[in-house]
């Protein structure tokens, strides 16, 4: 089967049988899987949302953009968020034994509490998820199934304190 990696503030959408894989660390992956009418999605979201308010910026690098975008495509499909498999991944806080606490350190849990949210707010049912830790991951989305294979990667233990 053909893989593609997924890099950083990407989506991909499959109409066809592929796996597709990408590594994760504070950063989230939501992938949506349809069995009948076939269809599928992943992304790989870097930030909750635009700091710039403007809303000039469409960028999938945001977890507000990326997964209103994946939502639009299945609507424009005809499929129901009742329709489609939801799985979550990442989150983690890579940062966990640095010596000061900063909004950066946190970005993972605010990727994972955004995301939670849209799906909800958009009546998406996550059906599994592997969240938060120190920890990153590596998952191989089968687009033919919505399978999702996870790997973790440890953290580099480093100690910037001294």
């Amino acid at each position: 089967m053909r893989q593609v990696y997924l890099k950083p503030g990407e989506i991909y959408f499959a109409e066809h049988s592929v796996v597709v894989y990408t590594v994760l660390g504070s950063c989230v992956s939501v992938t949506f899987f349809c069995r009948d009418p076939f269809f599928a999605a992943i992304n790989h979201v870097m930030m909750p949302k635009p700091v710039n308010e403007s809303g000039a910026e469409v960028s999938f690098k945001y977890v507000e953009t990326s997964i209103e975008h994946m939502h639009k495509r299945f609507n424009s499909k005809g499929i129901l968020p009742k329709q489609v498999e939801v799985k979550m991944f990442g989150g983690a806080n890579m940062f966990h034994n640095s010596c000061s606490l900063t909004a950066k350190e946190l970005i993972g849990q605010k990727n994972v509490a955004k995301a939670i949210s849209m799906l909800s707010d958009l009546n998406y049912e996550i059906k599994a998820y592997d969240l938060g830790h120190d920890y990153g991951r590596k998952i191989f989305f089968y687009t033919d199934t919505g399978r999702v294979l996870m790997k973790r990667v440890n953290r580099i233990a480093a100690n910037p304190c001294r």
